[in-house]
């Protein structure tokens, strides 16, 4: 070989089994009868599935109705229907419940023909913010960042279109109790546990039980002359303050009549608000009522409405619903495990058919070694 050239083998791997691909191998050649079996046996395990689980999902009771929007009834729209934003019209509806509800009885708000998932309105919230930063302007939270002169905290298409009526019962069945009608729906533990710990309040929040103290100052402090005084729902006196509160536009100052001063972003009616929903028909859990609803009983709620849903014609609805051992009602479970049983099944006897009528030889390719 002339100098300087190089060996034609000398970048031939090694002479090994590895190296050059002769290590013995073994691969499934799956018979018919194995595949049928297969096909038949997962048919059979989908139907049965979803026919428990479609059975299931029909005993569970919901009933709803529509208090405003396109298609309402005109009794009731001209009780609830409004025509402006933050009208807090009051209203009354009454949900007739004609089969006994086990508890827990879970209390929704659905709403119609609202996008969510649009891509823009999904994407305008600040993370940072919510956990608490004092970020201004944040550009994440675009289109939405001030109202007027002032910074949104917080900020954002979401959280700036929060769903802000109010929904009080008013009369329903024992262990009701019309000096406290509070009691038998709570609205806590409606968020979702891994919601909570994506929420804080902002940097420099100051809250602090204050008793009788005269005064939000002489609670907290010197330094703390634009504080405020807040009941919460035990009736207890708290004083609180907020950072930035000349400039700033907090999320109780948006939504006084659903937020408390003294919980803003924790609020678990915004925690439910903010986790988006994909489809534009939606129902998000209002509030839980832990005690059995007989059969024959109505159950009434007073409204204050101040969603607005006929700039987008939309539709509001309260919804009462009892839970099963797969959730709520949801027809469309069964049904998708019930066709896809089906279309396994079907295959599975026409391969059966196919072997049956016109059997076919399987044959094995030889394998040879040098």
């Amino acid at each position: 070989m002339p100098s300087g050239e190089e060996s034609p083998h000398q970048n031939r791997p090694e002479n090994s089994a590895y190296k050059q691909q002769r290590i013995r191998a073994w691969q499934l050649i799956l018979r018919e009868r194995w595949v049928i079996g297969a096909f038949m046996l997962f048919g059979v395990l989908f139907l049965g599935t979803g026919a428990g689980i479609f059975a299931a999902s029909t005993t569970a009771k919901e009933y709803k109705v529509q208090y405003d929007g396109v298609g309402t009834s005109p009794a009731i729209l001209a009780d609830c229907g409004i025509s402006t934003t933050n009208e807090d019209k009051t209203c009354t509806v009454t949900i007739s419940v004609k089969d006994k509800m086990e508890a827990p009885v879970y209390v929704y708000y659905q709403l119609d023909n609202f996008y969510q998932s649009h891509r823009r309105y999904v994407a305008s919230l600040s993370p940072s913010q919510l956990m608490g930063s004092n970020v201004q302007g944040d550009s994440l939270c675009s289109p939405l960042k001030k109202n007027g002169d002032q910074w949104l905290n917080p900020c954002g298409l979401i959280a700036n279109s929060m769903f802000n009526d109010v929904f009080t019962v008013s009369a329903a069945p024992a262990p009701f109790d019309a000096t406290a009608p509070a009691a038998y729906m709570r609205e806590t533990g409606i968020a979702w546990p891994n919601d909570i710990d994506r929420f804080s309040q902002p940097d420099g929040f100051v809250k602090k039980s204050c008793g009788g103290t005269a005064s939000c100052a002489s609670c907290l402090g010197a330094g703390y002359t634009d504080c405020g005084v807040a009941t919460d729902a035990d009736g207890k006196r708290w004083a609180y303050y907020y950072p930035n509160d000349a400039t700033t536009q907090y999320l109780h100052e948006t939504y006084p009549k659903v937020v408390s001063p003294l919980e803003g972003v924790t609020n678990e009616h915004f925690m439910v608000w903010m986790r988006t929903a994909a489809l534009p028909t939606f129902r998000k859990l209002y509030g839980i009522i832990d005690s059995d609803i007989p059969g024959g009983w109505d159950v009434q709620f007073d409204i204050n409405a101040n969603f607005l849903v006929a700039n987008f014609n939309g539709k509001k609805s309260i919804v009462l619903a009892s839970s099963v051992g797969v959730g709520g009602f949801n027809g469309a479970l069964g049904i998708a495990y019930l066709v896809i049983g089906g279309v396994l099944l079907l295959v599975g006897l026409l391969l059966l058919a196919k072997v049956l009528l016109k059997p076919r030889p399987l044959g094995f390719a030889a394998l040879h070694q040098d």
